[in-house]
């Protein structure tokens, strides 16, 4: 070999290492932005979940105070029964039948998108809820029974939305986590 074979000879070599070198580079930058946007899908996807367990949350707080409101009326009738005639309380128990339906829905969505616990917290608060309807509308009940059984129901619910919440503020975690 001459020395003008040899020349070329590394010259291609040359040219080979450069184009070698090239592919390579772009196939590590390809597998790094592969790596990064699926990356930031999970991120994605754990924002989103969280953003949806925040809102199925809230509902279920939500639904639980309209119960709570829908209720007032039927305990003042109980009260002082004399003013009020059978539709108006069959309305006022449609209303507070509605809102008892709002809140199984509402507690329906936190079992598909919570975790198990705080969907078991949901269905204690559902629970205690319309065990706290079903005081006032047994109207066989003294007065004070029914007010004994409420204030009973009442601890009940109020002990499964603390626990509701200190386990909702568990999972959803300070925002970016």
């Amino acid at each position: 070999m001459d020395q003008g074979d040899i020349s070329l000879l590394v010259a291609g070599m040359g040219i080979a290492g450069t184009l070698f070198a090239s592919l390579g580079t772009t196939w590590l930058q390809s597998r790094a932005s592969q790596r990064q946007v699926r990356d930031q899908e999970a991120v994605d996807v754990r924002h989103r979940l969280r953003e949806e367990r925040q809102v199925a949350y809230a509902a279920v707080l939500d639904r639980l105070e309209e119960a709570g409101q829908a209720l007032e009326p039927i305990m003042r009738i109980r009260i002082d029964p004399r003013e009020h005639g059978e539709s108006e309380i069959r309305d006022l128990w449609r209303e507070e039948n509605r809102a008892l339906r709002a809140l199984q829905r509402a507690v329906t969505t936190v079992a598909i998108t919570g975790t198990e616990d705080i969907a078991n917290l949901a269905q204690r608060i559902y629970d205690a809820a319309v065990a706290r309807a079903n005081t006032e509308r047994v109207p066989m009940l003294s007065s004070d029974t029914r007010v004994i059984k409420f204030a009973e129901a009442s601890g009940v619910l109020e002990e499964a939305r603390s626990l509701f919440v200190g386990q909702a503020r568990m999972v959803l975690g300070p925002p970016g986590e």
